[in-house]
């Protein structure tokens, strides 16, 4: 038989079976697909997605001290529950080459070094009125605004306006399962913060955005905070009337907002009722 030919009986032999394709992790994600919260199986995934701990000694205690803990716990959430591009492909800057081609640089919440206004701009383009830069006028332009009104979405048949909607739900379940997963120390934190993450639609309606809240609370708990903590602790240590002008008040009021940035960078200053009882009698003393 000539080199490169079959026999009848080689042609009828069955073929082996095909060997699997590496899975698609997107696809076996159920929770990666766009989710509709009014159909069934939505709801029913995001309810699965942002779970509320049952007590409060579930809940996830978030201090200096539990950081790693912290850190570890969400990048479990976000591998879970499919957070993807919204926490591990944030844009950090652009640039534009002399084709007027732009490049984005990307960065991770949880590995990169990020600022506020870096997640708080592609919440701006999810639920504000930003773009995504097409050239470099509209980069030298976009700014997170002052205040976080959001955009609303009127037409479900607009595939730019379907892509945002379903961005969306994804970012606002990241921020129910904050809400639902840490403690309650940590919630009224979080809520001091809520004019970085809440944006309001005309019509009122008050939508919490996921990744800046997670990046607000991550950020609290920066080791490279504690530095920060211990000087304002010091601050406390060392207070006096005299320094207010005797105005007891004024001294209490300062001491006051020294313990709340203590809390929002995560740190309760210990004994801070001596130490505020301390600062009163520190002129009455040689």
């Amino acid at each position: 038989m000539a080199t490169g030919t079959r026999s009848a009986t080689q042609a009828t032999q069955p073929s082996q079976p095909a060997q699997p394709a590496p899975p698609n992790f997107s696809v076996l994600n159920q929770y990666a697909k766009d989710l509709d919260p009014s159909s069934h199986e939505g709801a029913k995934l995001l309810r699965e997605m942002t779970r509320a701990r049952t007590s409060d000694d579930d809940r996830l205690v978030v201090t200096l001290d539990t950081a790693k803990e912290v850190q570890d716990h969400f990048m479990d959430e976000g591998d879970k529950f499919a957070w993807g591009q919204l926490v591990s492909a944030i844009p950090i800057s652009y640039s534009v080459d002399a084709a007027g081609a732009i490049t984005t640089t990307l960065g991770s919440i949880f590995h990169d070094e990020l600022s506020l206004k870096n997640i708080q701009l592609q919440a701006s383009m999810i639920f504000g009125n930003n773009t995504v830069p097409t050239d470099q006028a509209q980069i030298d332009t976009l700014t997170v605004p002052n205040t976080l009104i959001a955009r609303q979405l009127t037409d479900n048949t607009d595939a730019d306006q379907c892509r945002i909607y379903y961005q969306r739900i994804r970012a606002i379940s990241i921020a129910d399962n904050i809400q639902n997963t840490v403690d309650k120390d940590t919630l009224e934190l979080l809520k001091q913060s809520e004019s970085q993450y809440v944006w309001t639609t005309p019509s009122g309606e008050r939508m919490r955005d996921g990744p800046t809240m997670l990046f607000v609370l991550l950020e609290a708990i920066n080791p490279s905070t504690k530095v920060r903590t211990l000087a304002l602790q010091s601050k406390i240590d060392t207070a006096r009337v005299s320094d207010h002008g005797g105005d007891i008040s004024n001294l209490l009021t300062h001491m006051e907002s020294i313990r709340i940035l203590s809390e929002r960078k995560g740190a309760k200053i210990a004994n801070y009722e001596l130490r505020l009882f301390d600062s009163l009698l520190r002129d009455d003393r040689p």
